[in-house]
């Protein structure tokens, strides 16, 4: 039941991102930290290339897209810690 749960919130927040960023609507810091989680979490998904490949309105948050990008070349090892380094970042800007 647990497990069903954690997937629908899953399926449902990734097709909420997908649907602002092909409107051209900026996502908001939230809708990015639930992306990086789920990148963390789940792996590459359809939500997280949309969120690579298309430029973010907001400088401060297409910054952290460019960053995760960067780091999909990276060890996973690395590129998880650094994930979690800008969730820190992203969480505290969110207050």
């Amino acid at each position: 039941m647990t497990a069903t749960v954690v997937v629908l919130g899953v399926v449902a927040s990734a097709v909420l991102i997908v649907m602002l960023l092909r409107r051209g609507r900026a996502p908001s810091i939230q809708e990015v930290i639930r992306l990086i989680e789920n990148r963390i979490n789940h792996g590459m998904s359809k939500e997280w290339d949309y969120f690579r490949l298309v430029t973010i309105k907001d400088k401060h948050l297409n910054a952290i897209r460019e960053r995760c990008l960067a780091l999909d070349y990276s060890p996973p090892d690395e590129r998880e810690r650094e994930l979690k380094k800008i969730l820190d970042e992203l969480r505290k800007a969110a207050g």
